[in-house]
């Protein structure tokens, strides 16, 4: 779970707006979370499956002109979207391929 991770960020910058891409199943834990602004629901099975739904996500959370991004699963479709985002910084863990789509890898 990221919540320990999330608390860490809101004290880290305490006045960012922080936004959690989260699955259905697990949206409503980050909506409880008073280090969460706002939760966007990932729905994959859904309006964002395939290759064209996640076009759809990116181009979504590109329009929010998002400046920073911590990718706390070690996915690298979480990468691949948050870069098709148009995020300028993208951290996190350089595992399964998505070192290079990274701009702050560990």
């Amino acid at each position: 779970m990221g919540l320990p991770a999330v608390a860490s960020i809101r004290r880290n910058f305490p006045k960012a707006r922080i936004v959690v891409l989260a699955k259905p199943w697990v949206a409503a834990v980050y909506r409880r979370s008073p280090s969460v602004d706002e939760v966007v629901v990932y729905e994959r099975p859904g309006i964002h499956g395939g290759l064209l739904g996640i076009m759809r996500l990116a181009l979504k959370l590109r329009r929010e002109r998002y400046g920073l991004t911590f990718l706390l699963q070690n996915a690298f479709e979480a990468a691949f979207i948050a870069r098709l985002a148009g995020i300028p910084r993208r951290a996190g863990f350089a595992t399964d391929c998505r070192g290079l789509l990274l701009t702050d890898a560990a």
